[in-house]
């Protein structure tokens, strides 16, 4: 993988759990209209309450969802807001992840943000906690969020991964690699550890189970692994029967009988199958239906007791919630919706085209899948280099 694709990638563009794309201008254009009269909407990005209603109005070029009470938006006023909208952490990270074991990654450039514009400025990234200090400092290519006390980085000397602790010392030396699409990584798609254990990919392309000290897994362990994690916390797991799913206990009995053509994980105490071979819908753990089951909508697993959804066919239509009870409680009319998370949901608002020119950021930016990315021109004989420290 040749540098110059690879800075562009990791060290430039802040990368975000997310099914969909922040655009700040998305043309709508009338069957009617003259070619002179084309008509615009512009959109910002807010946080929605499960009522449908704007908790936070739409105002920010780029939103994560919340973690541990705080949201990070890319905005000149600051960096993390509260649930109440207000700015708890007013410095300028503007590229940062969410809150997890109580630190965020952001990415800060060498000296200045207007030098991020410049050939060869690439940005760095450390921890900071709460308070918006610095408790890991600025110092790798790329990083993800902590899970279980650590997390992967990517050191600016290295072309292998490995993970820190929370003071920032090197606990797994770097070693792996990471499976990309064009060269973008989502951070939800990272390795993470999850009860002890992490699915990394060696140099070879050899992926393995490891432990917290580096340890590959052995193969009775990865299998024990893997069972565990099928069950989830519900305590069941689908499996075919007679080229029927259903869902089986931990003892392996059938709790809930093979009747659905398709089955997927429970989440949220809800699992989605299908129930012939056109129609999806949504069981509670006695294996019934919250609702008649359809054809007509797409939908995500539950978080926080709602369930995104869309219609089947229009794969960038406006999304909508379904709660628990199969209700549908908010209307297809959201723009680029995210899960519900502590009671919130990050999704696209029409704003007017003044309050978009009301933003101003000490640098050139486009947004894309909710993302800051920067038009960085890189030296003629840099394509090769590490970046340097100054």
């Amino acid at each position: 993988m040749k540098n110059k694709t690879f800075l562009r990638t990791a060290a430039l563009i802040l990368l975000l759990a997310t099914l969909s794309a922040c655009r700040t201008n998305p043309p709508e254009v009338s069957d009617e209209a003259a070619p002179s009269k084309l008509q615009q909407k512009h959109y910002l990005r807010g946080f929605i309450n499960k009522s449908g209603l704007w908790a936070i109005k739409p105002q920010f070029i780029t939103a994560g969802s919340f973690s541990e009470g705080l949201a990070h938006v890319a905005d000149p006023r600051g960096s993390y807001i509260n649930k109440a909208g207000n700015f708890v952490i007013k410095k300028d990270y503007y590229v940062g992840g969410d809150f997890h074991d109580g630190l965020a990654w952001v990415g800060i450039p060498k000296q200045n943000w207007s030098d991020v514009n410049k050939a060869d400025d690439q940005l760095l990234y450390g921890f900071i906690n709460k308070a918006g200090e610095f408790v890991i400092k600025p110092q790798f290519r790329q990083a993800f969020h902590f899970s279980e006390g650590l997390a992967m980085v990517l050191a600016r000397n290295s072309k292998t991964w490995g993970f820190i602790n929370k003071k920032g010392e090197m606990q797994i030396k770097a070693q792996f690699i990471l499976a990309t699409d064009n060269n973008e990584v989502d951070e939800f798609q990272a390795p993470a550890f999850k009860h002890g254990v992490a699915l990394v990919r060696k140099e070879s392309g050899k992926d393995i189970y490891i432990d917290k000290n580096g340890v590959e897994l052995s193969a009775a362990a990865v299998k024990k692994y893997k069972e565990a994690e099928d069950f989830g916390e519900e305590g069941l797991k689908a499996k075919k029967l007679n080229g029927d799913w259903g869902f089986v206990d931990r003892s392996g009995k059938f709790v809930i009988e093979a009747k659905f053509a398709r089955a997927g994980q429970f989440h949220d105490g809800l699992a989605l199958v299908r129930t012939d071979g056109k129609r999806w819908g949504f069981i509670n753990k006695e294996g019934v239906l919250i609702a008649e089951a359809t054809r007509k909508y797409e939908f995500m697993d539950f978080h926080d007791g709602m369930c995104q959804f869309r219609e089947r066919d229009n794969g960038s239509g406006d999304w909508g919630y379904m709660n628990k009870d199969g209700k549908i409680v908010i209307p297809l009319s959201l723009k680029n919706a995210e899960p519900f998370q502590d009671g919130l949901a990050a999704a696209d608002g029409e704003v007017s085209a003044e309050e978009l020119k009301n933003i101003h950021f000490p640098f050139e930016y486009t947004v894309q899948n909710n993302s800051l990315s920067f038009p960085i021109k890189f030296s003629k004989d840099d394509t090769e280099k590490e970046p340097q420290s100054k």
